[in-house]
């Protein structure tokens, strides 16, 4: 996913963050497929292909995709768009969305890296997936 998808937002000045059910929900919809590394591919880019377009003139610097993200991207866009007008509107210039939710819930549950304590989520500057499907950096 961060290789993927990385190069294509951090063009525009965006960073995302990835918790670890999204990784293995993405791997899910691309098993799904049947086609391989194919599937993989076909499935990050249906996940973040409106993300891409959209979010460069938002004004977001920043996202976290979660799990229900990855499920519904149409939703996931929705809100992180609505979250940035209610930020602009109220005056705070851009909106980071990589504040996680309180701990215990999936919904922002951050993917720790190595040489992280795991205390933050992961960015996509130094999160790889291995082979294993676990992220290292």
């Amino acid at each position: 996913v961060p290789c993927i998808m990385a190069d294509a937002f951090r063009g525009y000045g965006i960073e995302f963050s990835i918790s670890e059910s999204a990784v293995r929900e993405i791997a899910r919809l691309a098993m799904m497929q049947g086609t391989g590394a194919r599937g993989l591919v076909t499935t990050i880019e249906s996940i973040f292909r409106d993300l891409k377009y959209e979010l460069p003139s938002s004004g977001v610097g920043h996202f976290f995709v979660d799990e229900e993200l990855v499920r519904d991207p149409d939703a996931g866009l929705e809100h992180i768009l609505s979250r940035q007008s209610a930020a602009m509107a109220s005056g705070t210039a851009v909106l980071d969305e990589q504040t996680p939710a309180p701990a215990g819930t999936d919904r922002h549950e951050p993917l720790a890296t190595p040489g992280d304590n795991g205390e933050g989520p992961a960015t996509m500057r130094n999160a790889k997936i291995d082979k294993g499907g676990a992220s290292s950096g």
